[in-house]
């Protein structure tokens, strides 16, 4: 066991094979470019983050939909990443 961090530094583009980037800075807008923004539904709220801004749902009915057609589907490989705060989990 240690204490000690390791680092790899490695090369590479994150934007490689980047189908959707979403900051949540007042909107639900792909940030990558690829123009797959996000469709609020139920009254998506934006507030302060951690870094910047952050969509707050409130449980019931928000949600923010993407055209499910220019995202994998099936087996196809994938990687989702997101940072998720809960309040109350029920």
């Amino acid at each position: 066991y240690s204490n000690k961090a390791v680092m790899y530094s490695n090369k590479f583009n994150l934007s490689d094979g980047l189908i959707a980037h979403y900051e949540f800075e007042d909107n639900a807008n792909d940030s990558s470019g690829n123009g797959n923004d996000g469709v609020e539904y139920g009254g998506v709220e934006y507030v302060d983050g951690v870094i910047g801004k952050a969509a707050k749902f409130d449980g019931m009915d928000d949600c923010i939909l993407g055209d499910a057609s220019t995202f994998p589907s099936g087996g196809s490989e994938r990687t989702v990443c997101l940072w998720a705060k809960s309040n109350d989990i029920n």
